[in-house]
């Protein structure tokens, strides 16, 4: 089983937990009754972040949500107890390929 030790020792991108000085602003929503507390967010930088918080929130049975941009009415980006995903940190831009149409 995947531990919190061994997610962090992985993870390339950034953690942050209760007691953390950014934890209040990492929970935050764009509504107060859309912010849950939760055991972690994932500041995610890379696909293999995205795998390794998905195999820690599954092995440990935690609720996993993903942040996109934080304004879900639902409160689907926000997870209380559990893991979130969030990519407004490191992945929060598109890089566009005119030449070949990709982005």
């Amino acid at each position: 089983m995947a531990t919190f030790a061994q997610l962090a020792g992985a993870f390339k991108g950034d953690l942050v937990t209760a007691g953390h000085p950014e934890y209040e602003n990492a929970i935050k929503r764009w509504a107060k009754n859309a912010e849950r507390s939760a055991k972690c967010v994932a500041f995610v930088s890379c696909p293999e972040d995205v795998a390794l918080a998905i195999k820690y929130a599954r092995e440990s049975m935690l609720p996993l949500a993903v942040r996109g941009g934080g304004h879900n009415p639902a409160a689907m980006s926000s997870s209380e107890g559990g893991v979130v995903i969030d990519l407004s940190k490191h992945l929060n831009e598109v890089k566009i390929d005119p030449e070949n149409k990709v982005a």
